[in-house]
This record gives C-alpha cells, sequence and structure tokens, in this order.
C-alpha cells in the first residue's frame, strides 16, 4: 500500500512525512496511512469498491448519498469523498431505475355538460 501512497498527488507528501512522526492527525502504521484514526485511501479502485459496497449495504442496499457517505467516513478518509460518493450514486444504474417517474399534472380543463340523458 505504501507505494500507492507514494503515487498519490494527495497523500504522497503526508506518507512521507509521517514516516518520522505523526502530524497533522496522520500517522503511519503497518505501512498505512491514519487521520484521525480512519484510513486513509490512495486514489484507485479501491475507492470505487470501498462506495460501491457501501451504497448497495449487502441485505439492504442501495442507500442514499448522505447515508453512503457516512457509512464510509466511519472508517476511511480520502479529500473529496463526498463529490465521489455523490457522482457514483446518481450514476447508479439500480437507483435510476427505481426512482419514481412521477409526471406533472397538466391543466384541468372541465368536462362538458351533457344535454341529454
Amino acid at each position: 500500500m505504501g507505494e500507492l501512497y507514494e503515487q498519490d498527488d494527495f497523500f504522497s507528501s503526508i506518507f512521507s512525512n509521517c514516516q518520522k512522526k505523526a502530524q497533522g492527525g496522520y500517522y503511519v502504521s503497518k505501512g498505512y496511512l491514519f487521520k484521525e484514526g480512519k484510513l486513509c485511501v490512495p486514489q484507485g479502485s479501491h475507492r470505487k469498491l470501498l462506495i460501491k459496497e457501501s451504497h448497495e449495504g449487502g441485505l439492504m442496499g442501495h442507500f442514499e448519498v448522505d447515508k453512503t457517505l457516512n457509512i464510509l467516513q466511519e472508517k476511511f478518509y480520502w479529500p473529496y469523498m463526498r463529490k465521489e460518493v455523490q457522482r457514483y450514486c446518481h450514476k447508479c444504474i439500480a437507483c435510476l431505475q427505481a426512482k419514481a417517474k412521477t409526471m406533472p399534472h397538466g391543466v384541468y380543463t372541465p368536462l362538458p355538460i351533457a344535454s341529454s340523458p
């Protein structure tokens, strides 16, 4: 995982600085970078997999953006997490298909009155 941190635009300098000592809430433990107890996730497919697993949620899947974000933020950190979660949730095929497709009501027009029975 260390090489992924070194290649990451955001985490590379933080990771190298924290090898010596913790700083600004960041620290390294067993080769992993943490921020205030949350695992820092570098750019790449790990982020998408974590978002997918958090959003689809096993038995009770396809949570909204805020719920998915809360699940992720309990244990993980990366910059612009909200933006990535929003992008994923708004493109989720299952969510798009399940979304209600209500059409706006048209203008009401009076019915004609019958002149004979």
